[in-house]
């Protein structure tokens, strides 16, 4: 069933053939209209990897962090608790 949908669509070039980017002038309103949301498209997508990039040097920081402030009061005998107290200020 969806081989001959496809078949037909690829029979067809006329209507595969519409995007503006190949066929009319590049400084028409819907081509500017597709431009301007792909690189909106591409903002978003950047704004969510530098996002998780964040996070994750976020994540690396406090681990090193943490661990620094266990080896510094591993020679008073902190407990635990003391040791995360003191490294969130």
């Amino acid at each position: 069933m969806w081989f001959g949908a496809v078949w037909i669509a690829l029979a067809h070039p006329v209507t595969a053939s519409a995007c503006v980017a190949c066929f009319g002038p590049s400084d028409d309103s819907m081509a500017k209209g597709m431009y301007m949301g792909v690189f909106t498209l591409l903002a978003v997508v950047t704004a969510v990897l530098v996002g998780i990039a964040g996070v994750g040097v976020f994540i690396v920081r406090r681990t090193a962090r943490l661990a620094q402030a266990e080896v510094e009061q591993v020679g008073t005998g902190a407990s635990n608790a003391n040791i995360l107290s003191h490294s969130t200020h």
